[in-house]
């Protein structure tokens, strides 16, 4: 659920136990992205370090999928490299690097 995959998944012709081929290309590019997220988030860690993991979703919906992440995973250190940092609500921890290195404390 914090993928938002299970509706998409729920949606396909046998559900969940439709072929979706060899990793995931019957699959749109956000989809795949999201079982990638989710298989990650099922195998668990103390940390869970993303590289544009939603670069291929919609705007509301990373903001939607990355939310919900930090919210429902506090035990874990989500790690999330992204060029677009609005996508995340105020109340997390946001290191910009770049010229000049910044931390927005929440």
């Amino acid at each position: 659920d914090a993928a938002e995959l299970t509706h998409i998944i729920n949606d396909l012709p046998d559900s969940w136990t439709a072929e979706i081929g060899e990793d995931g290309d019957r699959l749109s590019g956000g989809q795949r992205q999201r079982l990638i997220l989710a298989r990650a988030l099922y195998h668990g860690g103390a940390v869970l370090l993303c590289d544009e993991i939603t670069s291929a979703l919609d705007k509301a919906t990373a903001k939607s999928v990355l939310n919900k992440l930090s919210k429902s995973f506090r035990g874990t250190v989500f790690i999330h490299i992204t060029h677009d940092p609005s996508l995340f609500d105020s109340d997390i921890n946001i290191i910009s690097i770049g010229r000049n290195l910044s931390l927005t404390p929440k």
